[in-house]
């Protein structure tokens, strides 16, 4: 059996403004997180906490569910709306089929997913 991804969602973390926690929550919901801190650089207008989704189907719907999410998030990065900083994290949460399928606990797993991530994001990973 093909292990496929069927559900997804992800957290994102950061600062803010009440604007754009007034717009992602028709998106999802706003949750304090004790774990994310102010920063220090004149963000006062910006609340830290957490973004969470609902759980999304792995399909062209679920997908333009999250660009909209990121959508939302960049235009308000562009505005001083929304930042992260250390304290921040983006948490990915994926639903597979078969439930527990032994490949996702490969070595080769692994690779793909760290590569594809140094792909996208050069010298972060």
């Amino acid at each position: 059996m093909k292990t496929k991804i069927v559900k997804f969602g992800f957290e994102i973390e950061g600062e803010f403004s009440r604007t754009i926690t007034n717009q992602l929550q028709s998106l999802g919901s706003i949750k304090s997180d004790g774990s994310v801190r102010r920063c220090s650089s004149g963000c006062s207008h910006l609340t830290a906490c957490e973004f969470v989704t609902p759980i999304l189907e792995f399909n062209s719907t679920g997908r333009k569910k999250a660009k909209e999410v990121f959508d939302v998030l960049t235009e308000a990065r562009k505005r001083g709306e929304f930042h992260w900083n250390k304290s921040a994290g983006f948490h990915v949460h994926v639903s597979f089929s078969p439930k527990f399928p032994p490949d996702i606990f490969s070595g080769q797993f692994y690779d793909y997913f760290h590569g594809n991530l140094e792909k996208a994001f050069p010298g972060v990973v």
